[in-house]
């Protein structure tokens, strides 16, 4: 019994299906790079920063809150002593702006329609040193672990919050739910 020989693509149709491919890739990168660019400029926002309270900040008119942290309320006392922590916070917080620039990568918005960002000054990150100060909170229910060491370090070293008796600020509001959001 003879074989038959299974017959293959032709030359032709196995180029076009690579040549198809590769254009097909290229115009999917050409979008991506196009749309990236695009979205990129979208979704950063830079300027000089307005200084709200420990993780919000003011934009060009956009209130901008740093994502995955939560520093102490404004009003948020801490023993011994009930220490203003969050004036202290926002001190903290200005004095990493001092009048820089901030850039701002957008990452969506909170429940309250306040923009979520990531922001720099210079090439640090402000949320991770307010948190490796122990001025801030990693806010592990938004953050993904990101400031598990910061914080983790603060605590060590009894920096910020970590030397005083304070409850996080969820905590905190919780507690005062009729006049906090």
């Amino acid at each position: 019994m003879r074989f038959k020989r299974q017959r293959r693509f032709p030359r032709e149709w196995t180029l076009l299906l690579l040549v198809g491919t590769a254009l097909g890739l290229a115009r999917s990168d050409l979008n991506a790079a196009t749309d990236g660019g695009a979205t990129d400029m979208a979704t950063d926002i830079s300027g000089h920063a307005r200084i709200i309270d420990g993780d919000t900040i003011d934009i060009a008119g956009e209130r901008i809150r740093l994502d995955g942290i939560d520093a102490p309320e404004m009003d948020q006392a801490c023993a011994p002593g009930r220490r203003m922590v969050g004036h202290e916070a926002r001190r903290r917080l200005a004095d990493m702006a001092n009048g820089r620039t901030m850039h701002c990568a957008r990452r969506g918005l909170d429940r309250y329609g306040r923009t979520l960002g990531d922001c720099r000054v210079g090439a640090t990150d402000v949320a991770a040193a307010l948190v490796r100060a122990g001025w801030a909170w990693e806010y592990t229910r938004f953050s993904g672990g990101r400031f598990t060491a910061q914080e983790r370090r603060a605590r060590f070293e009894g920096l910020g919050v970590w030397a005083l008796a304070c409850e996080p600020p969820w905590a905190w509001r919780r507690q005062r739910r009729g006049s906090y959001p």
